[in-house]
């Protein structure tokens, strides 16, 4: 009787998990369409839901994700892991480019973690021409860089989150960039087996 009480209260707690309460997807797509005059609180909720949204899309594809920490002067969107390998993670969806400050300042933070962290940035609105050159010249690259058309693949279940991003990492090691545009490539099968034979290497 009690193991099946363990068994009982385990997937009452797995059921009532806030990811698995939300169609993330749906949600998503909402607030991609701002109501009309959608005021300040508005946008600030939909940057908060955000990263909501995308620790359910981690969850859902077993990269075991933790959302908004702090640490000693410091704060952190969230991470997940892939492989052996921690990433952290920073989200924003705000209405401007981001900056290159904004760029250094979570470098910083991957920077002065356990060597071999790596840094993973989404913004929905992009990134300024300057802040990806910055990021990128005489620095050693440890942060790739999403946007929203990026987010979009992700959210096709067909592609989703963890082979879009093996298609970035391997163009970032092979190729030096944090900021490949894959926005208009379809990801087929046999590029996600390529992926995956990349990822086991």
């Amino acid at each position: 009787m009690q193991n099946a009480y363990r068994m009982s209260k385990r997937k009452s707690v797995v059921n009532s998990s806030p990811h698995r309460r939300i169609d993330f997807r749906r949600q998503y797509q909402g607030f991609k369409r701002p109501p009309t005059g959608a005021q300040p609180q508005w946008y600030r909720r939909r940057g908060r839901e955000f990263e909501r949204i995308l620790s359910a899309l981690l969850e859902e594809e077993g990269l075991d994700p933790r959302l908004h920490y702090r640490l000693a002067g410091e704060e952190i969107d969230g991470s997940f892991v892939l492989g052996h390998r921690v990433f952290l993670l920073e989200a924003k969806w705000q209405k401007h480019p981001i900056t290159a400050s904004t760029l250094y300042e979570f470098k910083g933070k991957v920077d002065g973690k356990l060597v071999g962290t790596l840094g993973i940035f989404i913004s929905m609105s992009g990134y300024s021409k300057d802040a990806v050159d910055a990021l990128t010249v005489g620095k050693d690259l440890n942060v790739v860089l999403l946007d929203g058309a990026d987010v979009d693949i992700c959210m096709e279940k067909s592609a989703g989150f963890k082979v879009l991003l093996l298609h970035k990492l391997r163009l970032a090691a092979e190729k030096g960039l944090v900021y490949p545009r894959l926005s208009g490539r379809l990801v087929t099968e046999a590029s996600i087996r390529e992926a995956l034979i990349w990822q086991r290497k």
